[in-house]
């Protein structure tokens, strides 16, 4: 049954994806709880609806190890085998930076291991019981500590910022066990505080990477450029030596890593027709030029200029507002800046929210099931 309705759902996709002009392609890997590890495949494109629309290709079994050297060089010739321009995943390399950043600031990595031993009260009943009764006597939220994931800095910053939030509950909550366990200092305490505001960017930044309904590649650039600012503003402000560390370790890895992307046309192309945004003189070298090639023959170069200016000077619309409805309602006044917005899809983290329900198809009581079914499971569950 499920294989049929996985043959019946594919000849789908494959229909849909006929007529699309363009697509953007994503791809991530995963290993099982059984160590099998599998690599899975998505496209991100344009409907005829200007509806941002995703759909997973596959998901198979990887055979060979899972490495960086061996992901790099499967997808490196891919890329070549079909032509596909490659862009770095932008959110993936925040990651890295950020984590980098946090090793590299050896007081802040203390604090974090004795952040991560409060995961004692996660596992002891007594515990979680008493930090509850604290809470409610201090007047504070009964919220639960966070635990940190090795793989999401994100959630480093969640914990980072609910002890923060919960340092005197979680203080006199220790005091009152028995428990070898050390409570933040006072100036442990200063030193997260002044840490969270050097990493809030970032947070806001990867939160926005994340998300798979609005188109997220035109926002790369604008993203980039509001981190480096207030990261700069931050760490000039900060009066806390440690802030100012981690603030001048982050600013270097932000320039050594992604610098070059400001710059790629790739990147800038979406950012530019993304009518939210619209920034950066520099980069509109790029849009006149391919606005230039994508003209036919019998057409006027005049006609596209005219129409890039037009654009330009219409006013930005607000940044919570869609693009694609924008380029809906004006397909027909800007018709060749449309054909270009619709080839420039998102860059989405699909593959990944695919592996988190990967996770709960392939349990502890769920773990022999063939690499096949689990690829028709996946399919029919991202693709309804």
């Amino acid at each position: 049954m499920v294989k049929a309705k996985y043959e019946e759902e594919k000849q789908k996709a494959k229909l849909q994806l006929q007529n699309v002009t363009a697509v953007s392609v994503t791809s991530d890997m995963w290993t099982s709880i059984k160590m099998d590890a599998y690599l899975a495949l998505s496209c991100h494109y344009i409907d005829e609806n200007t509806c941002l629309k995703s759909t997973v290709l596959g998901v198979v079994h990887f055979p060979e190890k899972h490495t960086a050297v061996n992901l790099a060089t499967n997808m490196i010739a891919c890329g070549k085998a079909l032509r596909l321009r490659h862009a770095i995943c932008v959110a993936h390399t925040l990651n890295l930076i950020v984590k980098k950043s946090l090793d590299l600031t050896a007081v802040l990595s203390a604090i974090r291991t004795k952040a991560r031993r409060l995961g004692y009260f996660w596992s002891s009943t007594t515990a979680k019981e008493k930090l509850a009764l604290i809470q409610e006597q201090m007047g504070k939220p009964k919220l639960k500590l966070i635990q940190e994931v090795e793989t999401r800095w994100n959630s480093t910053f969640q914990m980072l910022q609910r002890l923060g939030e919960q340092w005197e509950p979680v203080g006199a909550a220790l005091g009152g066990l028995v428990s070898d366990i050390p409570a933040l200092t006072s100036e442990e305490y200063t030193n997260v505080t002044g840490c969270l505001s050097i990493l809030s960017p970032f947070h806001k930044a990867t939160v926005e990477l994340s998300e798979e309904k609005r188109v997220s590649g035109s926002k790369v650039i604008p993203l980039l450029k509001m981190i480096e600012k207030m990261l700069q503003e931050e760490t000039m402000r900060s009066s806390n030596p440690l802030a100012r560390e981690l603030g001048e370790h982050l600013i270097k890895l932000l320039r050594e890593k992604l610098h070059t992307l400001q710059s790629s046309s790739i990147m800038s192309l979406p950012t530019l027709l993304d009518p939210r945004f619209k920034i950066g003189n520099k980069l509109w070298s790029h849009l006149d030029a391919t606005v230039m090639a994508s003209r036919t023959k019998h057409n006027v170069t005049a006609d596209a200029t005219v129409e890039v200016q037009r654009y330009l000077l219409e006013p930005n619309i607000g940044r919570t507002d869609d693009p694609l409805l924008y380029w809906e309602r004006q397909k027909c006044i800007y018709p060749n800046l449309y054909k270009l917005a619709i080839v420039h899809p998102s860059l989405t983290c699909s593959c990944e929210r695919l592996f988190s329900k990967a996770g709960e198809v392939i349990s502890k009581k769920r773990n022999r099931l063939n690499p096949s079914t689990v690829e028709q499971i996946l399919f029919l569950n991202k693709n309804p």
